[in-house]
């Protein structure tokens, strides 16, 4: 396997009044590589000098971001395909932008498979209180760390970003349905509906095959 390992640099820039005078800044865009085999980890970085303004990427993928540093992984199921990323950067005081592109050359590896989906593990235990204490802790990845845990209580508020979320236990004869979404640091998400059955409580896995640990 060819793997291309470089540091790509665009410089940007424009000018912000300070003082009634103009000023110039120059902003350094850069990526950790520029070409690759799929699935290939970008890492982007507007700088330090662009603290302070407003940032959008576009990966060319039909993704996005906001932050001055992202981290964007490209994927080519065959083939060759170039995805040209721009950042566009905003100064908030005059609303003046500027953008720039730099592409991203991603070739399909051999016998190419899309990454696994993480694997969610969910225990529960009691918290006191007549309330359940719901975790997702042993939760794991084969593509690296998760890193992200939403939980919805169907019908009972937003959705909860935490790894141990506590639950009323529901009263003999009713229940409650949760839907859990865990996701990677490659961005690969897998989601699993439960229902939690009221007195014992019991929790029946939905959808999905996770295990359940109690």
């Amino acid at each position: 396997m060819l793997r291309f390992f470089t540091v790509a640099c665009v410089i940007l820039t424009f000018s912000i009044a300070v003082g009634g005078r103009a000023s110039g800044v120059r902003i350094h865009f850069t990526a950790t590589e520029t070409q690759g085999v799929s699935p290939l980890v970008v890492g982007f970085d507007a700088g330090e000098a662009a603290e302070g303004r407003e940032f959008n990427w576009d990966f060319g993928d039909g993704s996005a971001s906001g932050a001055p540093s992202p981290r964007h992984v490209f994927y080519v199921a065959r083939g060759e395909a170039i995805f040209d990323v721009t950042l566009t950067v905003t100064n908030p005081d005059d609303g003046s932008t500027t953008t720039s592109e730099q592409p991203i050359i991603v070739s399909a590896r051999e016998h190419f498979r899309a990454p696994d989906q993480p694997r969610v593990q969910l225990a529960s235990r009691p918290a006191g209180d007549g309330r359940l204490l719901l975790d997702a802790s042993d939760s794991s990845s084969a593509n690296g760390e998760v890193v992200r845990y939403v939980w919805q209580f169907v019908g009972d508020g937003p959705p909860v970003v935490t790894t141990e979320p506590e639950l009323d236990v529901a009263a003999p004869g009713s229940s409650q349905d949760l839907i859990l979404t865990i996701t990677d640091e490659l961005n690969v998400s897998a989601t699993h509906r439960y229902r939690v059955s009221g007195g014992a409580p019991i929790i029946t896995p939905l959808g999905g095959s996770s295990p359940l640990r109690r």
